[in-house]
Order: C-alpha cells, then structure tokens, then sequence
C-alpha cells in the first residue's frame, strides 16, 4: 500500500509553500504547471507502481520431493501442500464471511456493504466480453469496427422497416 500519512503531509506542507510564494506573478498555466508536476512527483514517490503478485507454480518447492523420490520426501511435500491449501480457503471463507456480515478487515464492525459484495462477486466473473464473429452481408466481421457497423446497420434497417410497417397499417 502507499504512504498516505507522508504522502498528505508533502502535499501540505507545498501547499503552504506554494501559497506563501509569489504565485500571482506567473500565469495560470504556469501555476498549474507547477502544481501538477509536484502532485505527479509526489505520486510517484509514495504510491506504488507495481504490485507484486505470488506466483502460483513454485518449480523448486517440490524439487526435492522429486529428486530424491523417497516416499518420506513425497509424503512431507503433500502435506505442506495440502496445509497451504487448506488455509487459503479458510482465509477466503473468512475474506467473504467479513464481507456479508460486515466485518471491516481491521476487525472492526461496519453495516453490510453492497459495494464490496457486489466488486467481490464480479471479480469471480469469468466469462469474456467479446462480441462473436458476426456474418453480415455474406462477409464475417472479425474487427471491432465492422463488427459495430454491422450493428448499426442491422439495427436501423430493423427501426426503419419497423416504421414502415406501423405507417402502412
């Protein structure tokens, strides 16, 4: 996470500095300039870029276990593995149990945020987004753009031929 507490203290105390210094001899876009370039150095010094995720496939984790091929070796790796296993479930049952009774993560309590349940329950979401290849004209859309004119073309003859048809009744 960033350094919010340092984070709001710098950009405090140039806010101060700032104001106390000669700001209205310099133009607008100077001024802002000025502010935006520190607001941006100040990002970047506090806030993090990078998230570091885990990786999932640890190779040397069971390399030993696969070396040696000693059922001892094999029987230790399996039970690490299944107690790690085990406790990441237990973790995310805690993770969404807090989230349904409204347990903040601090421990404190907090009225049931739809927010987070509805963020947590679309994360688990895995279906794509892409629009299928579609066949207009005898022709197959495969690009975004004339997938969206084949759209809008199918579209408004439907609007168009819908109207013609409710004034000639």
């Amino acid at each position: 996470m960033g350094d919010y507490d340092n984070l709001r203290s710098d950009i405090a105390s140039f806010a101060t500095s700032f104001l106390k210094s000669s700001k209205k001899s310099r133009t607008v876009d100077q001024n802002w300039s000025i502010m935006s370039d520190k607001l941006q150095s100040l990002i970047d010094k506090h806030i993090p870029h990078v998230i570091a995720k885990g990786k999932h496939h640890l190779p040397w984790v069971k390399k030993k276990a696969r070396c040696s091929r000693k059922p001892q070796h094999w029987s230790a790796y399996k039970k690490v593995r299944n107690d790690v296993q085990s406790l990441i479930k237990k973790s995310h049952n805690t993770y969404v149990n807090n989230i349904i009774s409204g347990i903040k993560p601090d421990g404190s309590n907090s009225s049931f945020s739809t927010t987070k349940a509805w963020t947590y329950l679309k994360s688990l979401r895995s279906e794509s987004t892409v629009v299928p290849l579609l066949v207009h004209h005898n022709k197959i859309c495969t690009s975004d753009y004339s997938k969206a004119e084949a759209l809008c073309e199918q579209s408004t003859e439907e609007v168009l031929s819908s109207n013609l048809s409710a004034t000639s009744s």
